[in-house]
């Protein structure tokens, strides 16, 4: 009976854990706190951010037309309700220009390249307007622009320059032309 209560003691001491690991009963609460501190500030940046630009996503969802990345006919229509609204500035311009080898493009050579060359054309225009005045697609190869302070001179020049751009890309893509018609209109030329 000794004997086995010895090989019990032997088996016993044989078997206890070594550890290095020293156990303090206090609590830090400082870096709990500062842990907790950079938790919600990361957290929060990132879930304000998105909430932030949930409005934008859903205006690009709603009002840019995807082949052409410009506002679509909704946003022109919201652009022309918010103008009608007010007496128009006294050189206020509009554009229309209406793309009329779309129809031929697409026929001849597919709707993906007649698709290229209005997504061309419209970056041509997104050049001359993009951060002077409003571009839009109405639809069906349509355009609309709108100056808010263009002289009809200014109007002629910027229509001289559209034409230029568009003659070099043909030139570049002779047997995929760009051939459009536009009409414009001043406010003070046209006493509207």
């Amino acid at each position: 009976e000794t004997g086995r209560e010895l090989n019990r003691y032997l088996s016993a001491d044989y078997l206890t854990m070594v550890s290095s690991i020293s156990v303090q009963p206090a609590v830090n609460i400082k870096l709990y706190l500062a842990i907790a501190v950079v938790l919600f500030l990361v957290v929060g940046g990132i879930i304000a951010v998105l909430l932030g630009r949930t409005l934008d996503f859903i205006d690009y969802f709603r009002y840019i037309d995807k082949t052409v990345q410009l506002p679509n006919r909704a946003k022109c229509d919201v652009f022309i309700n918010e103008s009608s609204g007010r007496i128009l500035d006294e050189n206020f311009s509009c554009m229309a220009l209406r793309m009329d080898s779309l129809g031929s493009l697409s026929s001849t050579y597919g709707r993906e390249v007649g698709d290229a060359v209005l997504k061309d054309f419209a970056m041509i225009l997104k050049s001359f307007g993009g951060s002077h005045g409003f571009v839009g697609y109405n639809g069906s190869g349509v355009f609309l622009t709108f100056f808010p302070d263009c002289s009809p001179q200014k109007t002629d020049v910027i229509l001289e320059a559209i034409e230029r751009q568009v003659q070099k890309y043909n030139t570049v893509n002779p047997e995929q032309t760009i051939c459009y018609t536009c009409g414009k209109a001043v406010s003070s030329a046209d006493n509207v």
